[in-house]
């Protein structure tokens, strides 16, 4: 009789072990990260440096900001075009050529 308490233990031990390591594999999954917010501005192009990468903006409320994009985008671009910049977080994701 004594040994099915003592098998009875053991089996209780080891689900409580199982699930103490279940638990402790869920704890340590890292949490998804979320994409960065996207945001527009919109604006007049200033100037355009190919070579640097940059992107001189004349925003709708009288800034000028400097943008510092990746060269591919800045093609077919030029001085006085206007423009919707895309961004995810702080990088430039896309810069959309408007009408008028």
């Amino acid at each position: 009789m004594r040994s099915a308490g003592v098998k009875g233990a053991i089996l209780a031990l080891a689900v409580l072990c199982v699930c103490v390591l279940a638990a402790v594999a869920v704890a340590q999954q890292k949490p998804a990260k979320k994409a960065p917010a996207s945001t527009k501005i919109t604006g007049t192009v200033v100037a355009v440096d190919a070579e640097k990468a940059l992107l001189t903006l004349q925003t709708k409320g009288g800034k000028q900001r400097t943008l510092k994009v990746d060269a591919k985008l800045l093609e077919g671009l030029q001085k006085g075009d206007k423009v919707e910049v895309e961004f995810a977080g702080k990088k430039v994701k896309a810069i959309h050529k408007q009408e008028g």
